[in-house]
C-alpha cells in the first residue's frame, strides 16, 4: 500500500503494515440493530440528497480512517499501519456481545439494572463519540489539553514511575491519535475513573423497529468533557430501544411523539449520513425536517430542548 504522504525523495526502510481499508466509525455490530428482516438499512446522504439500500458493511465508514503513521525523527520517513483498526475491532467484539444480550432482553426487564451492562453501554458511547468524524475537533482538543492521567491511562516504567515527557510526545504522533478512541473508552470503564451512577440508566422500548441511526447518534444535554458522556443523554441502542441516563426518578413511559421528534433532532445533528430500516420512515423524517424548518432560525435548538425536557425532566 502506498500513500501520497510518502515523499519519493525519502528512502523507504520500513514497510507499511496494512491489511484493511474500509474502517467503520459507526461499527457494523451496532448498525445491525437498525436493519430490516433482510439485514439491510436505507441510508440517506445529506450532501447528495440520495437514499440507498445497503448492508451494514457498506455504510458509515471511511477509507483508511483508522490507518495512522509513525514518522522517523531523522529521515522523516512515514511508516503507515492499521494497528488502530485492529485495536478497535477487538473492542467492537466485546461490546457486540453485551449489546446482543440487551437486544435479547424481555421488554419488561430493565437490562440496565446490571452494573456490567451499564459499564458496557458507557464504554460503547465513549467509543462511538470519539471515533466519529464529526467529533474530530473535540478529540484533538481533548488530547491537546488533558493529561494522560486525567484521561485515565499512562506510560510507566517497571517501578511505576510515569514518563511525563514521553506521554506529551505521544500526543503528537498520528498513530497514537488514531488509537486514542479505544484507549479512552477502555480507561473510562476502570473503577478509578468511571462515574458510579448505575441507577440513572434505563431503557425505553418501542414496539416498532425503524427509528434512526446516524453518524452522530448520541444526544447530550450538554458537553464539558468525557464525563458528559455518562449522564444527561439519550442514545438509541437499536431501532426500537433507547438508552437514557437521567438522574432522579424517570418517567415510566414517554409519548411516541417525542421519539419521532428525537429522530428529527438526531437527523439535524448528523454530519452526513442517516439510516433506518424503513425507507418510508426516513422520507417521513426528511419531510418533518422541512416542515419544522419553516419556523425559521432557531427551531433546532428549541426542538432539542423540548425533547430533552420530555425525557430527562423526570416525573
Amino acid at each position: 500500500m502506498s500513500f501520497l504522504e510518502h515523499d519519493p525523495s525519502v528512502p523507504r526502510t520500513m514497510p507499511d503494515e496494512i491489511s484493511t481499508h474500509d474502517h467503520h466509525y459507526i461499527p457494523k455490530f451496532y448498525l445491525k440493530g437498525f436493519t430490516d428482516d433482510r439485514g439491510m438499512l436505507y441510508v440517506y446522504d445529506k450532501q447528495s440528497g440520495r437514499i440507498r439500500s445497503t448492508a451494514p458493511a457498506g455504510a458509515f465508514y471511511e477509507k483508511h480512517g483508522n490507518t495512522g503513521f509513525i514518522q522517523h525523527p531523522e529521515t522523516g520517513e512515514k511508516h503507515w499501519t492499521d494497528l488502530a483498526e485492529h485495536l478497535m475491532a477487538r473492542l467492537d467484539s466485546s461490546l457486540a456481545d453485551c449489546l446482543q444480550i440487551i437486544k435479547e432482553t424481555d421488554a419488561t426487564i430493565n437490562a440496565m439494572a446490571s452494573p456490567l451492562v451499564v459499564e458496557a453501554v458507557k464504554q460503547l458511547i465513549h467509543f462511538l463519540f470519539w471515533r466519529t468524524p464529526v467529533n474530530k475537533a473535540r478529540l484533538d482538543e481533548l488530547l491537546a489539553t488533558m493529561s494522560f492521567s486525567d484521561l485515565g491511562f499512562g506510560i510507566f516504567d517497571e517501578n511505576g514511575k510515569r514518563f511525563i515527557n514521553t506521554e506529551k510526545l505521544m500526543t503528537t504522533i498520528d498513530l497514537w491519535r488514531k488509537c486514542s478512541p479505544a484507549l479512552i473508552a477502555t480507561a473510562r470503564s476502570f473503577s478509578t475513573y468511571k462515574e458510579n451512577n448505575i441507577s440513572d440508566w434505563g431503557i425505553y422500548y418501542q414496539a416498532k423497529n425503524h427509528y434512526l441511526v446516524t453518524d452522530s447518534p448520541i444526544l447530550l444535554k450538554s458537553y464539558s468533557g468525557p464525563g458528559s458522556l455518562e449522564r444527561g443523554l439519550l442514545f438509541p441502542l437499536t431501532g426500537n430501544m433507547l438508552a437514557i441516563a437521567c438522574g432522579g426518578k424517570k418517567k415510566e413511559r414517554v409519548d411516541p411523539m417525542y421519539r419521532e421528534q428525537l429522530d428529527i433532532v438526531l437527523f439535524q445533528q448528523a454530519d452526513r449520513y442517516v439510516g433506518s430500516s424503513k425507507r418510508e420512515y426516513l422520507l417521513h423524517i426528511i419531510d418533518k425536517v422541512r416542515y419544522y424548518s419553516e419556523d425559521g432560525e432557531g427551531w433546532e435548538a428549541k426542538l432539542r430542548e423540548h425533547v430533552l425536557q420530555a425525557y430527562l425532566a423526570g416525573e
